[in-house]
């Protein structure tokens, strides 16, 4: 359980039997020029965010991916980094 802007969030793996033994997760993120406040949190928040799965989670081999998306006419519509471990993430 983590909490992002006050409010609790929670992420459960739901097996049956035993958890899985790999999870990709992305986060899709908003970098439009009007999103610049909340960037500077969800920079802040991603690291306690990936801990706390890691921590949750220590036995799954958890790969970490990110797709940013901008508005049409700006250098790019949307960009992806590739499913990596949390030391290439970061």
């Amino acid at each position: 359980m983590f909490r992002v802007d006050g409010a609790a969030w929670g992420l459960s793996l739901d097996a049956v039997g035993t958890l899985p033994s790999k999870l990709d997760l992305a986060f899709v993120v908003d970098v439009t020029g009007s999103m610049g406040d909340e960037l500077e949190f969800l920079k802040t928040e991603t690291s306690a965010i990936t801990a706390e799965i890691n921590r949750a989670y220590p036995t799954v081999d958890i790969r970490f991916g990110l797709v940013v998306y901008r508005d049409v006419g700006d250098a790019y519509i949307t960009r992806g980094y590739g499913f990596s471990p949390l030391a290439g993430f970061q």
